[in-house]
């Protein structure tokens, strides 16, 4: 991709980042500097009224599931204050329904993206409602990282990853990396919770379930996605009501052998 034109644009803008998911922040944190604009990132709706009481944005990327006050309960205030009536705001969120989308414009957002955050996607967006002000600079052009993704196209969609971090080495490095120090062990924290049975340690296990299925599709490792949605889609469930024993297996085996597959990774890279 040629971002001359992009960064040609939004070079010297400033978008207001929501979204409490740390992996999904730096994805996107980083493809915006990478086109000259600055960030700064908010993990609620709380933090964005405060944030935009005291600071001019150019746009706010809106996550629709954030705690204490989510993405439509945030945008419903932020259109109810004259000041900020105008705002663009671009929903994001890993629910891909029309209905959906059709909510978040009903509530006075502009746009929405879906998640996994697709590179191409997110830069239209930006050059479509960001109003540039600044001046034209050299033409970056992106290089296709130098170290070799072999030992991950088993369990990973190697091309679309690359095209997703814009065949940046230090990105891809960042994503891979932070996943397995997040999520690692994910899979025996989840049967931990199981075991004990409390209601309130399934609904953590479900939602750990839901952020690796997004850090899954981040990463485009397809089957570590489906496992997780078959796991979190079982977790909605009473305990009672579904044998989720069989999807932790499956789960846990899609998630060893991504975790496996960036360890080999990294080692053939040092």
């Amino acid at each position: 991709m040629d971002l001359y034109p992009i960064r040609q644009t939004l070079e010297g803008t400033k978008v207001l980042l929501a979204e409490d998911n740390i992996m999904n922040r730096r994805l996107a944190e980083e493809l915006m500097h990478h086109v000259g604009i600055s960030v700064e990132c908010a993990g609620d709706g709380r933090e964005v009224l405060l944030m935009v009481a005291t600071e001019r944005y150019d746009l706010i990327l809106m996550d629709i599931q954030m705690p204490l006050l989510d993405g439509y309960e945030t945008t419903k205030a932020l259109r109810a204050d004259p000041r900020w009536s105008r705002l663009p705001i671009v929903a994001m969120s890993a629910h891909t329904l029309n209905e959906d989308r059709e909510r978040s414009l009903s509530l006075g957002m502009n746009d929405h993206l879906t998640k996994p955050i697709d590179t191409e996607q997110l830069y239209a967006a930006l050059m479509r409602w960001i109003k540039p002000h600044a001046s034209p600079v050299e033409s970056i052009k992106s290089k296709p990282p130098s170290n070799p993704v072999a030992c991950l196209a088993h369990c990973i969609e190697v091309q679309e990853l690359l095209d997703r971090v814009n065949h940046r080495s230090e990105l891809l490095r960042m994503v891979l990396t932070e996943f397995v120090h997040s999520y690692a062990q994910a899979d025996r924290k989840i049967s931990a919770w199981l075991i004990r049975g409390h209601a309130s340690e399934r609904t953590s296990a479900h939602r750990l379930a839901h952020s690796i299925k997004g850090m899954a599709g981040n990463l485009s490792a397809k089957r570590l996605f489906q496992a997780a949605w078959a796991l979190e889609q079982a977790l909605l469930q009473p305990a009672t009501a579904i044998d989720a024993s069989p999807l932790e297996k499956e789960f846990s085996r899609a998630l060893t052998e991504v975790v496996e597959s960036i360890a080999l990774w990294e080692k053939s890279n040092r």
